[in-house]
């Protein structure tokens, strides 16, 4: 355990992340794109607008982005260096890190998913949200939807965010929403909750019972 906190430091260095952020009482591990993705992911652990919560055991940690995930090594010390990890990122940079992360043993849904929908603009966590929350921050935004179609990648990126925080902040204004509003982060969550929650119910043992049948000797 001395040596594991030890570790936590040079852990989120790498990751370029303050140790202040992550609580060392915590040893399951959802890792996520970026801060705003962090937000989401908060939300949905401390609020009770899904049937199923995102486990209070899980510490959501933001990795920085994709490129992280690209290099292996510091994946690899990661998953070592955690009892439990599962990792998001936004379904558009599946071609850049599913193929990093599967050389690394890990699998599809079991350790890894995209989050959102093979849909123009629904890419990232976005595709969970309701349709009336984009459409209500789409027609709010024309200028930061504008700068998604730009030339310069830095300005896409930071268009991009700053709309995920938009679409965070409208889909908190709500708490009407109904089950198939909500069916994508339903989804999402159940996954992550059965790769890195505790079950409810104790592990049954098998208790192999001494036969009353005698032996027989030859």
């Amino acid at each position: 355990m001395e040596y594991f906190c030890a570790s936590i430091p040079i852990i989120f260095a790498l990751l370029d992340l303050p140790t202040k952020s992550v609580s060392l009482s915590k040893s399951k591990v959802l890792l996520v794109e970026g801060q705003t993705d962090q937000e989401y992911f908060h939300y949905l652990q401390q609020h009770n607008c899904l049937e199923e919560k995102l486990s209070a055991e899980i510490e959501v940690v933001p990795y920085g982005g994709k490129d992280t995930l690209k290099n292996t090594l510091l994946v690899q010390f990661v998953l070592r260096k955690f009892d439990e990890v599962f990792i998001t990122f936004d379904l558009d940079a599946e071609g850049d890190v599913k193929s990093a992360l599967t050389r690394l043993g890990l699998k599809e849904s079991r350790d890894f998913v995209g989050l959102g929908l093979s849909q123009p603009g629904k890419e990232c966590i976005v595709g969970a949200l309701p349709q009336r929350v984009l459409a209500a921050v789409n027609g709010r935004e024309a200028d930061l939807i504008m700068k998604l179609g730009g030339k310069d990648a830095g300005e896409r990126r930071r268009a991009k965010e700053q709309l995920k925080q938009r679409y965070l902040e409208e889909f908190k204004r709500h708490s009407d929403y109904s089950k198939d509003e909500l069916k994508e982060f339903t989804k999402m969550v159940r996954i992550i909750n059965a790769k890195l929650s505790t079950p409810n119910k104790p592990m049954e043992r098998t208790v192999r019972r001494r036969s009353s049948r005698p032996t027989a000797h030859r």
